[in-house]
């Protein structure tokens, strides 16, 4: 066996240097943040959203950030929650891995991409048409066949408000004061009508006032186009106080994917906002979804012009009828039986909650704005309990006034007094008068002294009435028992419905209140607007409606390959649907995920998560290969934050 080499110890100031060398290469110089936002980076790559948006606004060469990549970066910045406004976006850019998701020149400097920049960015959309920009984007992503998305016949409108906290124009505080001056008492007397007593004929009249009063400071310009006015109207987040915009969209009821956007100034009525909707969407994308034969919306939905715009088009209306109208009020007092939609078999399996069967009769032979429809009158048990609580309300609020109103009147003679006591026993909804007594008021016939014995003649000053007022507990009953009703049609005559289908279609109403959710979801930060104009307000809006289109899309791709068994999510995932996960469930996955980079020259991705990276590989090459530390390596000099 030979004899072994003796074992030389290395000099001690060799062997820390080797490992001060060693250690040094382990260093991190710096870091970048990518989380969640490389599902949207990937989403616009694969969609090409850069070179569609520079395409239809303009690249704009007076900047080193173009449009398209100022508005890619700004959507980002918008799905990562950082937005706060625009003057602050370079704050926000610094520190994550922004450029190289975006694939920009890692030459360009944060300071590049300033307020200037996206202003211009956000006001050409303005120029182009956020609304037919919107369309035509969702009619390019969907020629390309990203996923098999399964599009409905019919789509459910709706809209939203989005309210101002600062000043959207240099001279708002001017023109709401003028608004104020011109017309504002003849103008809220016609809303207030509107609102209480349903008429028709009132819309057209409300549109002109509003522009005649809009036009007479602001005058039209491009053609006829202007930016929205924010104005205080009917709030969709119970802020009547607060100017705001009004956002309509559509969703398609399959994929409940955003295929529409609109802006209108922020008191308008949603009556001509729907009618609009069905004409404007429809010229929009009639040659992308050709499918489409429903429009479906809530009781603003219901009226002559909305009817006629559909007709025209060949189009169908599913609504709810407004529970002023007559066809509705005959139904509701009606004695004709109901009954279940279908068996509790069935319908626990449509739902995830156990309730109770909704009742139904279906109503033939309607005619509504001159137009056949058929009905369906439903009994909805399950907001009895809801429904309770505001009867009591309303009805507590009618016995005060009643008793009040008792105490107070007077009448000059008996035969008023009865005539009185009947008009408001007919007018009471939820409570009953009893024990009528009424008693007369005597007053000094003649002025002066009395007479010596002390006595002076009288006369009758005048009647009141005595009533005992109470609940009426049959009353109640049976305003509780209506409040649960309401009564759907449609213009579709020729098909055979059943109360479910119809219901069922009307239910799923609930896409586009998704969309609501989505947009103000607190990780955009939306709640205020700090822009100077309004044009820029609309091309953020734009902005916010793509992030929620692009979210809706990657949900369905996800919601696709999870069917398919591609991914399977782990059991600490957050959510509480594991087929059809929402966006933000999916996010928890990319938290933590972000790039290193060493003193040695190396770049790496850390806290890769095998669920991410599953999902990553299952929706393809524009999303994965966003993890080669190649594309990372020539921002290792990008200003970053928490450099260890």
């Amino acid at each position: 066996m030979p004899k072994s080499e003796p074992y030389v110890a290395p000099k001690i100031n060799e062997s820390i240097d080797s490992l001060d060398s060693f250690f040094c290469n382990l260093k991190v110089a710096g870091q970048l943040v990518i989380d969640h936002m490389i599902l949207m980076a990937g989403f616009l790559s694969a969609t090409g959203f850069v070179e569609f948006v520079n395409k239809r606004i303009g690249k704009q060469g007076q900047h080193k950030v173009d449009r398209g990549q100022a508005l890619a970066a700004l959507l980002i910045i918008l799905y990562n929650g950082s937005y706060r406004s625009l003057n602050a976006s370079e704050s926000h850019i610094i520190g994550t891995a922004l450029p190289a998701l975006l694939r920009i020149d890692p030459e360009i400097k944060p300071e590049y991409f300033n307020r200037d920049v996206f202003a211009d960015a956000l006001e050409s959309i303005y120029s182009y048409g956020s609304d037919k920009l919107f369309s035509e984007y969702v009619a390019h992503v969907k020629s390309l066949n990203l996923t098999k998305l399964n599009f409905s016949d019919s789509v459910h409108i709706d809209t939203s408000s989005m309210m101002k906290m600062g000043l959207a124009t240099t001279n708002q505080e001017q023109k709401e004061a003028e608004i104020k001056l011109l017309n504002e008492a003849e103008f809220q007397a016609l809303m207030m009508k509107d609102l209480n007593f349903y008429d028709e004929s009132l819309d057209s009249v409300i549109e002109f006032k509003h522009w005649t009063f809009t036009d007479t400071f602001e005058p039209i310009k491009d053609g006829g186009k202007r930016p929205v006015d924010f104005a205080c109207g009917h709030s969709k987040d119970h802020r009547p106080d607060k100017p705001q915009v009004i956002i309509g969209s559509a969703a398609d009821e399959n994929t409940g994917l955003p295929i529409y956007f609109r802006l209108w100034d922020g008191n308008r009525s949603d009556k001509l906002n729907f009618s609009d909707m069905i004409t404007e969407i429809f010229d929009a994308i009639a040659t992308s979804f050709k499918k489409l034969k429903y429009f479906t919306g809530d009781s603003a939905l219901c009226t002559s012009r909305s009817f006629e715009a559909a007709k025209e088009r060949g189009l169908h209306i599913i609504t709810r009828v407004p529970d002023n109208l007559n066809i509705a009020r005959n139904e509701y007092t009606s004695d004709l039986e109901l009954t279940e939609v279908c068996s509790q078999e069935e319908w626990d399996d449509l739902h995830s909650k156990k309730s109770i069967v909704p009742k139904h009769r279906m109503i033939y032979g309607l005619t509504l704005f001159d137009r056949p429809v058929v009905g369906c009158l439903y009994l909805n048990e399950n907001l009895a309990k809801t429904k309770t609580k505001s009867v009591m309300n309303k009805a507590n609020k009618e016995l005060n006034k009643v008793n009040k109103q008792l105490s107070k009147n007077a009448f000059y003679c008996e035969k008023d007094a009865k005539a009185a006591y009947e008009a408001l026993t007919k007018d009471l909804k939820y409570c009953s008068l009893s024990e009528f007594t009424f008693s007369c008021v005597e007053k000094k016939k003649t002025r002066g002294r009395p007479k010596k014995d002390g006595t002076s003649e009288t006369c009758i000053d005048h009647i009141q009435i005595s009533s005992a007022c109470s609940l009426d507990e049959d009353k109640i009953n049976k305003a509780i028992r209506q409040e649960c009703m309401y009564l759907l049609v449609t213009t579709d005559t020729d098909r055979d419905w059943t109360g479910l289908q119809l219901l069922e279609k009307y239910k799923n109403n609930m896409q586009v209140e998704n969309i609501w959710k989505e947009l103000k979801n607190r990780k955009l930060y939306l709640s205020r607007f700090f822009l100077q104009k309004t044009e820029r307000v609309e091309g953020l809006l734009w902005l916010v409606m793509v992030a929620v289109f692009a979210r809706k899309f990657m949900q369905q791709m996800i919601t696709n390959h999870i069917a398919e068994e591609k991914i399977t999510l782990t059991k600490d995932f957050p959510g509480h649907n594991v087929v059809s996960p929402k966006m933000d469930n999916i996010d928890f996955y990319f938290k933590g995920l972000q790039v290193l980079f060493y003193k040695n020259g190396e770049v790496n991705l850390n806290h890769v998560n095998p669920v991410a990276l599953a999902i990553l590989k299952a929706l393809g090459k524009p999303w994965w290969e966003l993890l080669f530390p190649v594309c990372y390596r020539p921002y290792s000099e990008w200003p970053m934050r928490g450099v260890l």
